[in-house]
């Protein structure tokens, strides 16, 4: 389950859909409903930024490429008592050149960006850090 705290919209689905796939993809957690599972993933997505890496060598006032970061916070839930198992921050970050549809590409850049971020929730969450 993913909440969006920001005002970048469907983005939740979005998270939702990349992590699930990464999860099945690694298989050390199954994906059920929530009636049958041991414990309850709640995840918040918190912050969309962008910030411009690479300027132009004659103006340095036009961006050249930005970086894109999201950040999700994370609660891990027993299901029966809702007791808190594991909570944290996690973020994923890509690149992205700027060309004559910023916003387009934005959006192509959020689920690499998403793919890495869910990587790392994973590694959280198997492996602890």
């Amino acid at each position: 389950m993913f909440q969006n705290g920001t005002l970048v919209p469907r983005t939740e689905a979005l998270l939702a859909d990349v992590t699930i796939r990464v999860f099945q993809a690694d298989g050390t957690y199954k994906i059920v409903d929530e009636g049958k599972a041991d414990g309850i993933l709640q995840c918040k997505l918190t912050d969309v930024s962008r910030t411009p890496i690479f300027v132009s060598s004659t103006n340095w006032m036009t961006t050249k490429k930005f970086q894109l970061q999201i950040l999700v916070t994370y609660c891990v839930l027993d299901r029966i008592t809702g007791k808190i198992l594991q909570q944290g921050a996690v973020t994923g970050a890509t690149s992205y050149f700027v060309g004559t549809d910023l916003t387009s590409q934005e959006r192509q850049a959020l689920p690499m960006a998403a793919r890495l971020m869910a990587n790392a929730l994973l590694g959280q969450l198997t492996e602890g850090w």
